[in-house]
């Protein structure tokens, strides 16, 4: 084989550069990996809440001891809706962790990433925040060629 500057094997640096290349890679995908784990651990544990929270408070609307006024029973509805809207948020995250694990649909991982930033939707956001700023740190670095 020969290089591009004349006879002789090509320049080690190439060969170095494209095994390095793809090492850096696959430490990138392990991270990823371990990120997305703990995420999806989060991401389950506030769904579950949300659902508990949303059955409760449809069992205080549907109560014989329930809202007396129609502005009452507007804020329980409203309440049950905001608790679905946050479990389907959190569902989504799970989805988009499940992909960032399989390195599979880049834009689902990187809303899972987003949606670790959101204080409402993540569950402790001290925590949430630091996760999903190196989850997007570390899915930048996982070259577009490896995502299918």
């Amino acid at each position: 084989m020969t290089s591009p500057d004349g006879p002789g094997p090509p320049p080690p640096s190439t060969a170095a550069a494209a095994l390095s290349r793809s090492y850096e890679t696959q430490r990138a995908i392990d991270r990823v990996y371990a990120i997305a784990m703990i995420m999806r651990l989060g991401f389950v544990m506030n769904l579950a809440a949300y659902l508990i929270a949303a059955m409760l408070t449809a069992s205080e609307l549907l109560s014989e001891h329930g809202p007396r006024t129609p502005e009452e029973m507007l804020g329980l509805l409203g309440g049950v809706g905001l608790w679905l809207v946050l479990a389907g948020a959190n569902g989504a995250g799970i989805f988009g962790t499940y992909q960032m694990e399989h390195v599979r649909r880049r834009p689902f991982a990187i809303a899972a990433a987003l949606l670790m930033l959101v204080p409402c939707i993540s569950p402790c956001w001290m925590l949430s925040i630091p996760l999903g700023i190196w989850a997007l740190i570390r899915l930048r670095q996982i070259p577009f060629d490896e995502w299918t």
